[in-house]
């Protein structure tokens, strides 16, 4: 680096300097990420992964949840613990201050897990249903008072 002086009366001093001056590029985030599982039911965890670019480093990560949490780690797992539709927002900060943000609207399905019962056995409750396995059958079925008959709403048989 060479820096060139000349006062008013044109006297001039040059003074050069080698290595004193480091010119850093002005890298900008990137916020994205992805998710696991794809299909959320509430209860599940769910991992967050930051897949973007974190512009200058050291990077800050701010992840709101949309439920009244957040995270500042960069990959963090969340639960939801209430099925519905939510707005997560990941805002990506780099060392001088510039950012990013990308918000995702995931839905968390309100799907039963269920365990399997003994051959032949029965759990009440699905749905306020009753859940039958026997015969190479699960057999979904739901009570309800029409004519005092309980119908069927869903059979799935392996292997068909």
């Amino acid at each position: 680096m060479t820096l060139t002086v000349e006062d008013f009366d044109g006297d001039i001093d040059i003074e050069t300097k080698v290595g004193h001056i480091e010119v850093e590029e002005d890298l900008e985030p990137i916020a994205s990420f992805i998710y696991n599982p794809g299909v959320i039911s509430y209860g599940d965890a769910v991992q967050f992964t930051f897949t973007g670019s974190e512009g200058n480093e050291p990077a800050t990560f701010l992840w709101d949840f949309d439920d009244s949490t957040t995270s500042s780690l960069e990959n963090p797992d969340h639960v939801f613990h209430i099925p519905g539709d939510y707005n997560v927002t990941l805002t990506v900060t780099d060392s001088d201050g510039d950012t990013s943000s990308i918000t995702v609207e995931i839905n968390v399905k309100q799907i039963a897990q269920v365990m399997s019962p003994p051959l032949g056995g029965f759990i009440a409750g699905l749905f306020g249903g009753v859940i039958g396995v026997g015969g190479g059958s699960v057999v979904i079925v739901k009570k309800w008072k029409a004519k005092n008959k309980i119908r069927e709403l869903n059979k799935i048989k392996p292997n068909e």
